[in-house]
């Protein structure tokens, strides 16, 4: 990554907690309570890039699970795995995990969106398969 993209990225970030913190606390309660999660993930979410939720993006790509008919099935639960995955602390062993290939074996034992994952796949494990040929 280039020394100016991470510049840019580091200043929109500013720019969003900037934005964030200029809001009255009533303001800031109603734009979290609009989106559905809490003033502190508001507040943490602020501090992430756009790109904060990649890993679940490839997780599920590696289980053979198609990401976008997901999202168009479970489009609330989507959402909320995505900003779970936002603000996981175990991004640094899930990006190495899936580096290395081996997430499909380890993420149980850290991801908090294993939990939704399986029961997603559990009535039918098929249901959200990646088509032969077909990637995210």
């Amino acid at each position: 990554m280039r020394v100016a993209d991470t510049w840019k990225r580091w200043a929109t970030r500013r720019a969003a907690v900037r934005e964030l913190n200029a809001l009255g606390m009533s303001e800031r309660e109603n734009v979290a309570r609009d989106a559905g999660i809490t003033v502190a993930t508001l507040d943490a979410l602020a501090t992430r890039d756009a790109n904060s939720s990649d890993e679940l993006r490839r997780l599920m790509l590696t289980l053979s699970l198609d990401h976008q008919a997901f999202k168009q099935k479970y489009p609330d639960v989507s959402r909320e795995m995505d900003v779970i995955c936002s603000i996981c602390v175990a991004k640094a062993r899930c990006r190495r995990d899936l580096t290395a290939d081996r997430s499909a074996e380890r993420y149980v034992d850290y991801c908090p969106n294993a939990p939704t994952i399986a029961a997603l796949t559990e009535g039918d494990p098929h249901a959200l398969t990646v088509p032969c040929g077909k990637s995210d």
